[in-house]
């Protein structure tokens, strides 16, 4: 073999190492690339639930109190109703009317309220605003319902909200420029006097009025969904110690 064609061997050879290895870099080149943007997707993911999680965390415990309480009062008055020989306002019924109302509402007013603080959060797969989303939503399924209770203690979706708004104040206080909130008793009682305002409310008033000759197992029903609400709320019963008996369905209801 000349001298010529061993050079041009060589360097063919040496091309063919140069081209193999520029591939091989521009691949490892690529592969990196592409591991980069992956590690970047996952970080810019993994940035985003935690701030859902933090954001969900900081919202629950703003409205963990008061819905807390509102749960509370309101099982409390559904207990005390319910129980044999409970309240039923015999010596001032119209008291025992409005004041139940007022617990429903207020109720309904701070579910708005968390609502209207949630619209723009996309928190709907953060586990602990999903579990507290469902067990609110046991207790208005059960208000609304119209098909599995033969009663007059319904409320329409529509109007539980309504009764919600209706109670929503906005409060000017130091830290912010407001926040809002749901009116006291004595506003609600006040605003009671405006045919207007009343109307929403009457049909429960008439049904709570039949008590206790009327069936109440929904009331029984959202009893029990006020329990379990609060007890998600606070399982470890650090912050409101009352009583959490439930009312026990009778074996004959359905």
């Amino acid at each position: 073999m000349s001298v010529t064609s061993t050079a041009l061997i060589v360097a063919l050879i040496s091309a063919a190492v140069s081209l193999a290895t520029a591939l091989g870099v521009e691949r490892s080149r690529r592969r990196s690339s592409v591991a980069l943007a992956q590690f970047e997707d996952e970080l810019a993911r993994r940035r985003e639930a935690e701030g859902k999680k933090s954001q969900a965390d900081r919202l629950v415990s703003r409205y963990r109190d008061p819905l807390l309480l509102s749960a509370f009062d309101l099982q409390s008055r559904l207990y005390n109703i319910l129980r044999p020989g409970g309240f039923i306002g015999r010596r001032h019924p119209e008291y025992m009317q409005l004041n139940t109302l007022f617990l429903v509402a207020q109720f309904f007013a701070w579910l708005e309220i968390l609502r209207l603080d949630m619209q723009f959060l996309d928190l709907g797969e953060i586990e602990e605003t999903a579990l507290l989303s469902q067990r609110l939503s046991r207790v208005t399924d059960i208000f609304a319902s119209t098909s599995r209770y033969q009663d007059d203690f319904y409320i329409y979706r529509g109007e539980q909200r309504a009764m919600g708004e209706l109670l929503v104040i906005t409060r000017a206080v130091a830290t912010e420029q407001s926040r809002l909130e749901c009116m006291g008793y004595a506003g609600f009682v006040g605003h009671y006097d405006n045919p207007a305002f009343a109307a929403w409310f009457e049909r429960f008033r008439l049904a709570i009025a039949t008590l206790p000759s009327s069936r109440a197992d929904r009331l029984r029903d959202i009893q029990n969904a006020l329990i379990d609400l609060i007890e998600f709320l606070d399982p470890s019963t650090t912050r409101f110690v009352g009583s959490r008996e439930r009312i026990v369905r009778s074996a004959t209801s359905n």
